[in-house]
């Protein structure tokens, strides 16, 4: 039984999984909700995690994970190569573990097929994979709340706006929504583009995170929502570790 985690920005993600399938699941705010989330649960006899979060709350993770099951967490290296997928990044180990995560898990989950591997989160991540494995590179935007409060925080009279996408906003809150998301899925939309000006075709495009349901509408071509990511990736490394490759 292996426990999978997945710590970003602003949630805690976790799975419990056993002969390479999830049998449970669930996202968590703080580290101390993970003792009532975990009640009950089979003894995990091994922990694989990838983080973004900051070091205390990497820490507080690992303490209950100690304090329950003993175990220590293994953190997510990045590596040049893994699980069918290249790494081309300038640095590969300096490329965020969530992201080599999520590029495992899409792979896994959507082989031999070119994909744009999105993350909406507190930032939008933009990652683009080819039909064979090649981990071209990504684009890190901020994420849809961040640009609606940068806006309202770097200007006098913009509100937080609370508005609705409309093709030609006539109110300012219209237009602050419609011009974020405009440019979150413009930013997809132009990363599939160059996708196909590389040669990669058919491509589909995969989003996970809280606002992917936000995105989905604005994008054309073969788009899906596809949760949980990089708690698929790693799953993956997982089951290669066993000797057990899927």
């Amino acid at each position: 039984m292996i426990l999978l985690l997945d710590l970003g920005n602003s949630r805690i993600k976790w799975a419990l999984a056993d002969h390479g399938a999830f049998l449970v699941s669930g996202v968590v705010q703080d580290p101390a909700d993970l003792a009532s989330a975990w009640e009950g649960l089979p003894a995990a006899s091994r922990a694989l995690g990838c983080s973004v979060s900051s070091p205390e709350i990497q820490a507080g993770v690992a303490a209950q994970i100690a304090l329950r099951w003993q175990i220590t967490v293994e953190w997510l290296q990045v590596l040049s190569r893994q699980a069918g997928v290249r790494n081309r990044y300038d640095e590969p180990a300096r490329l965020g573990a969530d992201r080599w995560a999520a590029l495992l898990g899409a792979r896994a989950r959507v082989p031999d097929r070119a994909l744009v591997v999105v993350s909406a989160g507190t930032a939008l991540v933009v990652d683009a994979l080819t039909a064979d494995g090649d981990f071209l590179g990504g684009m890190i935007l901020p994420g849809y709340r961040l640009m609606k409060q940068a806006l309202a925080s770097g200007t006098a009279r913009l509100p937080v706006a609370n508005g609705h996408f409309v093709p030609f906003p006539t109110s300012t809150d219209d237009a602050i929504e419609t011009g974020c998301l405009s440019a979150l899925s413009g930013a997809i939309s132009a990363m599939a583009e160059r996708l196909a000006s590389a040669g990669q075709h058919p491509i589909q495009i995969l989003i996970s995170g809280g606002d992917a349901s936000l995105l989905q509408p604005l994008l054309n071509g073969q788009i899906a929502i596809m949760d949980n990511l990089a708690l698929s990736g790693l799953l993956t490394v997982a089951t290669i570790h066993e000797g057990n490759p899927q």
